[in-house]
C-alpha cells in the first residue's frame, strides 16, 4: 500500500509505522500535570501537528529532530486542525529523504531559467559582473537554489530562497514600472541578492535550523559581506553604486528593531523593503493557513501576532 502523504491524511485514518520527518519536538505538560510530546511531522506535501499523550519515560531522549521517524496512531481533528494522536514513535532512516522535505511550489528549473533571464536583461556592466562574482562559485550557486528562505514563517522549503527572491524581484519590477525614477537594473540586482546571506544562515535539513553564523551574525550582515567582497573583486566598480547596492541589502528589513542596521534611504532600498515585506507576509499567511485545516479563523500566527481570518477557503 503506498504511503499516505501529509496532504492526504484525513481524520480517523489509522497509521502503522508510517514514515515522516520529525521537524520539531517539544516537551509539555497537560492540565493534570502529565507529560506529553508536541511534534511537527513533515513530508514534501506539508506539515502536520502530532501529540503523544501519556508518553513513556525515555522516549524523547531517543529522538532527534531533522531525522526520520516511524509513527503509529490515529489522525484526528481538534478545533478544526488536523493532527495525529501518536501511540508509538521510533527513530528510523528515511530511504528517500527528499520525499520528506517541503519543496517550493514552482519547479526548480523553471525558476532558474527565470532568474537567468532577469540577469541577462541587466544592461549595467558592473551589476552584470557582480552576478558572475556572487554566483560564479558553483557550490554556492547550488546551495542558493536549494536553500530555504526561513525556518518557519514563509518559504520554509527546499528552493524557498530562490522562489522568494524571484517573487520579490517581480514586485520590485512592478514598482519600477510605476515609478520610472527607480533604477531597474539596480532594483533587480538587490532584489535577487538581498537574502544571499541565508545560504550560510540555515542548515539544509528537516527543520531548517540556523547555523552558528546565522545566529551570531545574522543573514543581513553575512549577505552584505559576501556581496561587498564580490564588488571589491571587480575593477572600476563605481563607489556610489557600491554604496547603493550594499545599502539596499542592509536596509531591506526596514527597521532597526527588525534587524536592519540602517533604514531605507534610496528609492531602490525602499522598493525592496516593501516588496520583501509584502511577499513574506502574504506567503506567510498562505503557508500558515494551510496548516489550519478548514477552520474559519486560524490559531494565533506567530508571524502576524494574531489569529487570521480565512472564511470559506477554497483549495490553494
Amino acid at each position: 500500500m503506498p504511503r499516505l502523504t501529509v496532504a492526504e491524511l484525513r481524520p480517523n485514518t489509522q497509521l502503522d509505522q508510517a514514515p515522516f520527518l520529525l521537524a520539531s519536538l517539544d516537551r509539555a505538560t497537560d492540565r493534570n500535570g502529565s507529560p506529553y510530546l508536541k511534534m511537527i511531522l513533515r513530508d514534501k506535501s506539508g506539515d502536520i501537528e502530532a501529540r503523544y499523550w501519556r508518553v513513556p519515560d525515555g522516549i524523547a531522549e531517543r529522538l532527534q529532530t531533522g531525522l526520520g521517524v516511524l509513527i503509529s496512531g490515529q489522525v484526528t481533528e481538534y478545533k478544526g486542525v488536523t493532527q495525529i494522536n501518536v501511540t508509538d514513535i521510533r527513530q528510523a532512516e528515511l530511504e528517500n529523504a527528499e520525499e520528506f522535505l517541503p519543496v517550493a511550489r514552482r519547479p526548480r528549473e523553471e525558476m532558474i531559467e527565470e532568474m537567468q533571464k532577469l540577469i541577462n536583461s541587466i544592461k549595467n556592466p558592473y551589476l552584470k559582473a557582480l552576478f558572475k562574482e556572487v554566483f560564479g562559485d558553483g557550490d554556492f550557486q547550488r546551495q542558493f537554489f536549494l536553500a530555504a528562505a526561513a525556518k518557519n514563517y514563509h518559504h520554509a522549503c527546499v528552493g524557498g530562497l530562490l522562489e522568494h527572491s524571484l517573487d520579490v524581484t517581480r514586485l520590485v519590477l512592478a514598482e519600477a514600472r510605476h515609478y520610472p525614477e527607480i533604477d531597474r537594473d539596480l532594483a533587480i540586482t538587490v532584489a535577487l541578492m538581498h537574502d544571499v546571506g541565508k545560504v550560510e544562515s540555515y542548515v539544509f535539513g528537516g527543520d531548517f535550523d540556523m547555523t552558528d553564523a546565522g545566529k551570531l551574525l545574522g543573514h543581513i550582515y553575512i549577505g552584505a559581506a559576501r556581496v561587498e567582497r564580490a564588488i571589491d573583486r571587480i575593477a572600476g566598480f563605481p563607489p556610489e553604486l557600491k554604496l547603493r547596492v550594499l545599502h539596499a541589502i542592509l536596509a531591506h528589513h526596514g527597521d532597526l528593531e527588525k534587524g536592519s542596521p540602517v533604514t531605507p534611504r534610496t528609492a531602490e532600498a525602499i522598493a525592496l523593503h516593501y516588496a520583501d515585506n509584502l511577499d513574506g507576509s502574504v506567503r506567510g499567511w498562505i503557508d500558515f493557513v494551510k496548516t489550519q485545516g478548514n477552520a474559519t479563523w486560524t490559531a494565533r500566527s506567530p508571524m502576524h501576532d494574531s489569529e487570521l481570518f480565512v472564511g470559506e477557503k477554497t483549495s490553494f
